[in-house]
């Protein structure tokens, strides 16, 4: 059942809260009659702006980091068919594999904070997948929680 529902005739409307995701923590699905969905959820997410190309910089945008806190970004070429199942969330990628960037803790008050990675400029990359993962402080003390996971393949 929605949560909240309009059914005006202009504007058909309704608003879903459960774990769409599967990361543990509420997101709000928003569907429109005309065609529109909007999944919501900005806290403990990781996201790419673009495909990442030979040549260009890959930016990877971590969501809900706390002040003075680090995250733990974790990159690999394949993720895992089945998620391991851990105390902070589920994680899809292979820590084994994975390559890891640490953002450093800082005082400003940013929720939002990137890494980034110069995909080489050779033909060879392009059709490559490139998986990652974070790991975020959900609170000063407590445990962290995993992120999505973002899935790309390096475009021509």
């Amino acid at each position: 059942m929605p949560i909240w529902g309009s059914r005006d005739l202009q504007l058909l409307r309704d608003i879903w809260l459960a774990d769409f995701d599967g990361d543990r923590d509420a997101d709000y699905f928003i569907w429109e009659a005309s065609g529109g969905r909007a999944l919501l959820n900005r806290a403990w997410q990781l996201e790419s702006a673009y495909s990442p190309r030979p040549g260009w910089r890959y930016t990877l945008a971590v969501h809900g980091i706390q002040p003075i806190s680090q995250a733990l970004v974790l990159l690999a070429p394949g993720r895992l068919t089945t998620p391991l199942e851990t105390p902070f969330g589920r994680l899809h990628l292979n820590p084994f594999t994975a390559i890891p960037w640490f953002i450093p803790p800082t005082a400003e008050l940013l929720t939002i904070r990137e890494v980034s990675v110069d995909i080489p400029n050779d033909p060879i990359v392009v059709g490559v997948e490139l998986h990652a993962q974070a790991a975020v402080p959900s609170m000063l003390g407590m445990p962290p929680r995993l992120t999505n996971l973002v899935s790309d393949v390096v475009a021509p």
